[in-house]
């Protein structure tokens, strides 16, 4: 699915994955080497993430029911735990550097 950003109608995801069932969100990204740009993943529902099993560091975002960003971690590197984050419902993984390239700040809103 694609994946942009409303307040300039930037395309910042051309194949984002949806992890909505248990099996998918315990998989996550811990079965690929690395993220190209144009790829992430959509955890939903979710609160929280680690990176405990994965190999390279990833831009991880946090939005609200509206797809609004509550929270943003940049460059989050392996073997982490990220904070429970109580107004997030669904967590965005993209590869490093993301948040910076696309100038993404709280507050904004994506469309997928």
């Amino acid at each position: 699915m694609n994946l942009i950003i409303t307040k300039n109608n930037t395309i910042i995801g051309e194949n984002i994955v949806l992890a909505d069932t248990f099996w998918l969100r315990l998989a996550g990204l811990i079965p690929k080497k690395n993220l190209q740009q144009g790829e992430g993943l959509l955890i939903r529902p979710c609160r929280q993430i680690h990176t405990w099993f994965m190999s390279f560091p990833i831009d991880v975002i946090f939005l609200n029911k509206g797809n609004q960003i509550v929270h943003l971690i940049p460059e989050m590197k392996p073997r982490k735990l990220s904070p429970f984050i109580k107004q997030g419902l669904q967590v965005l993984e993209l590869p490093s550097a993301s948040i910076t390239v696309h100038e993404l700040k709280i507050g904004d809103k994506l469309v997928f």
